[in-house]
């Protein structure tokens, strides 16, 4: 059997390709090497092409600043408010004072050509214009990581103080800077475009009373515009991508009843009660939490455990003490649906049994959607300006009171509200057939992902033209230029994702045209491949904080006398701290001396490895050596679970969940999990990431080839999630561990 193997990282392909002999269980390296290449991102995480984007933009802006000032210089000059721009008068009258211009011109007359060194300076000085539609966050963006820069912030916080001070100077933005003492910076303060706005209103009408037959209300408007006109923010409709169940649908926005719905349901859906009684929720107490859930835009934790105490008090328990996972697991709240409570508020007690329910859900959104933004073509969607947004959603009141029969002040409500912008990557059809899943209690992970046949049908009959390998064979991967290839790497939002895929390409390639077609692939993927900016930064985080335990770690150990800390030591240390220096086996006291130096306590998998294949850090803990001994290859549970030691051990571990950098509540939940997934080994060289679906997806369409070069099939596809690399690093793997990771980690037989 040929096998290629494949350790992809962000900015290198490791390849190895072997023949190996299953029926004798030996083989031969017939290459192995790496291909290294630059990432598509700088080290701070940001994209390469995200550099040239803004530097084109900046180079647009200036071209257009430039552009606006010469168009109103030149509208000004014939109007007669200022002298030809080639004019010897030009420079003269451009070095007047802007600032005592404008905060004169608010009280007193001006001459034409100072008016308009004023109102030319307001051109080039009118800042910050706000959004011109402000969306609510909402869901899941609420207790996402601001992606807000720290100048931004510094800007917003600048921009607060000049609004705060020029409130209590009670003057216009020009006639505050004019009066700051000589030598104070003017420029580079922060302000709003609103102010500068006002401030041309005020001015105009000031100047207005002296000059009737030259500031004109005409002059007005070709002025307002040529110096406040913005071009609308728009996107294209092809960056949205597709929905993968079924492409060339209409996507389904996040501020519809149906998005919200679908992502409460999935978020209520998972969550269980974790801890040492961790079990999903039954159907009386998920009813419990939906039925307060479905009214509200979220839930706090104290809400849900409030929520199911009744419940609780019934069986003669208390839930004011349990924990959930999304809870231990950073969730700030539970999900709600804020459309839903929205229009609960707005009709009351009438909202329940309303006639127009179910068509006030489905068309709310899309008609304030209609009001506020609009389409250019088939691929452009513009944010529409104030004036044409008023009309619009003024349309929509009188629309709401026709179509759906509510009262004057409904409508107004209605007609106000702000919704979520974006799109769900699933389309509306598609969530159509998944709600009703979701509201049976089922897992949306379970609904897209199951191996299971019972799923593998729903998806077939529900979804037959969904995205999946076309069973088409090919000699070699495509290249870019193919155009079936150019569609699909165009869907691909990430860059990293991209880059790594056409690297990949070039190995795999170079690889068939050497040794011919596997008969298995096998890939690894770094765990940050595919991984959102937010998610990187996450994982950088936490990887700061565990390199700074474990500097912590080798200070504290030379000091006690280890004098050159092993990698060992290390862990044992972090172990330790981590169980708060106690056997969570035996709740004994752990000694330094006990555990480094006496050797009374050991390191040991939870899962064994054996059976879990996983030699991590989060399936690791200490244990005295003669409760090791009698664990022996089982699980906590198997071992203990059946003593009168357990309960002891599930309070101490309950404990844990409380206190800083104790044992995290994924490793608590491992411990006293009571059975171990038969599956888990598999999944633990399984990566069903975005990075290694893309990945593997590329590469399905390989046929394999038997001795003679017969067709027989796809060549299999087995991708591993980075775990098994750094373990390799810290041995000697030759080929006969090769050979046995590659037994251990092999897919199921045809």
């Amino acid at each position: 059997m040929r096998i290629f193997g494949f350790d992809v990282g962000t900015t290198s392909v490791g390849f190895a390709a072997i023949d190996l002999d299953e029926a004798k269980g030996r083989g031969s390296i017939l290459r192995m090497g790496s291909r290294i290449f630059p990432e598509a991102r700088d080290p701070d995480g940001t994209p390469l092409n995200q550099q040239r984007r803004t530097k084109r933009m900046m180079r647009r802006q200036l071209r257009r600043r430039k552009e606006r000032r010469r168009g109103l210089n030149e509208m000004l000059a014939v109007a007669g408010l200022l002298p030809g721009f080639s004019s010897s008068d030009w420079n003269k009258v451009m070095a007047a004072d802007p600032y005592l211009l404008r905060a004169t011109g608010l009280n007193e007359p001006l001459s034409p050509y100072e008016i308009g060194r004023a109102l030319y300076h307001l051109a080039k000085r009118r800042h910050f214009k706000a959004r011109d539609l402000e969306e609510e966050k909402g869901g899941e963006d609420e207790s996402s990581t601001s992606e807000t820069t720290a100048d931004e912030k510094v800007a917003q916080s600048s921009r607060d103080a000049t609004l705060k001070a020029l409130s209590e100077a009670n003057t216009t933005l020009g006639g505050w800077l004019a009066a700051k003492p000589e030598g104070a910076r003017k420029r580079g303060i922060h302000a709003t475009r609103d102010v500068v706005a006002d401030e041309f209103n005020i001015f105009w009408e000031a100047q207005a009373r002296y000059h009737q037959n030259l500031l004109t209300p005409a002059l007005r408007e070709q002025a307002e515009h040529a110096i406040f006109a913005q071009r609308p923010v728009f996107w294209r409709v092809n960056t949205l991508g597709q929905c993968s169940l079924q492409p060339g649908a209409e996507l389904c926005p996040k501020g519809s009843w149906l998005s919200q719905q679908r992502r409460m349901l999935e978020k209520l859906n998972n969550l269980a009660i974790a801890g040492g009684n961790a079990r999903p929720l039954d159907g009386a107490e998920r009813a419990a939490i939906l039925a307060k859930l479905q009214t509200q835009a979220s839930m706090s934790w104290p809400g849900v455990r409030r929520t199911l105490e009744p419940l609780f008090k019934a069986r003669g328990e208390s839930a004011k003490t349990i924990k959930f996972n999304l809870e231990l697991g950073g969730d700030p709240k539970l999900l709600g649906n804020p459309l839903e409570a929205k229009l609960a508020a707005i009709f009351g007690s009438s909202w329940e049994g309303h006639p127009n329910k179910v068509t006030i859900r489905d068309e709310v959104q899309a008609r304030l959607w209609a009001a506020d933004y609009g389409r250019i073509g088939k691929q452009r969607v513009v944010i529409l300006s104030d004036q044409e947004r008023e009309k619009r959603r003024s349309q929509a009141r009188e629309a709401f009171v026709r179509d759906f029969g509510v009262s004057q002040e409904q409508a107004d409500a209605l007609s106000s509200m702000t919704l979520p912008q974006g799109w769900e990557p699933y389309s509306i059809a598609a969530l159509e057939r998944i709600l009703p899943q979701l509201e049976a209690g089922e897992r949306f992970g379970t609904l897209l992902n199951s191996p299971e046949r019972k799923w593998a049908e729903w998806r077939s009959e529900n979804f037959p033209d969904r995205e999946q390998p076309t069973g088409e064979f090919l000699d070699k991967l495509p290249s870019p230029k193919d155009k079936d290839e150019m569609r699909r790497i165009a869907q691909l939002r990430n860059p990293t994702v991209v880059r790594v895929q056409n690297e990949l390409r070039k190995v795999v390639n170079n690889l068939i045209a050497v040794h011919g077609k596997p008969d298995l692939i096998r890939i690894e993927l770094a765990r940050d491949v595919g991984k959102s900016k937010r998610e990187r930064e996450e994982m950088k985080s936490a990887m700061r904080h565990q390199e700074r335990r474990r500097r912590a770690a080798e200070t504290d150990l030379k000091s006690k006398g280890i004098a050159s800390p092993s990698r060992a030591d290390i862990e044992k240390w972090l172990l330790w701290k981590e169980s708060q220096e106690r056997c969570p086996y035996s709740g004994s006291q752990i000694g330094f001396d006990d555990l480094f130096r006496l050797g009374l306590y050991e390191v040991e998998h939870i899962w064994p490895l054996p059976r879990s294949l996983d030699n991590g850090f989060r399936n690791k803990t200490l244990c005295r050596r003669d409760w090791n001994q009698k664990k022996g290859k089982r699980t906590p549970f198997e071992a203990f679970g059946h003593t009168e030691d357990w309960d002891a051990i599930k309070d101490r571990l309950d404990k844990l969940l409380s206190v800083k950098d104790a044992m995290p509540p994924g490793k608590v939940k491992r411990f006293l999990a009571e059975t171990m997934p038969e599956d888990f080994a598999n999944r633990q060289l399984t990566d069903t990431g975005y990075g290694a679906r893309q990945a593997v997806f590329s590469q399905e369409a390989l046929a394999r080839y038997g001795a003679r070069g017969a067709c027989k099939g796809p060549a299999r596809q087995w991708p591993g999630d980075g775990a098994i690399a750094p373990a390799l690093g810290t041995e000697q793997h030759s080929l006969g561990r090769w050979r046995e990771n590659a037994r251990r980690s092999s897919p199921p037989r045809d």
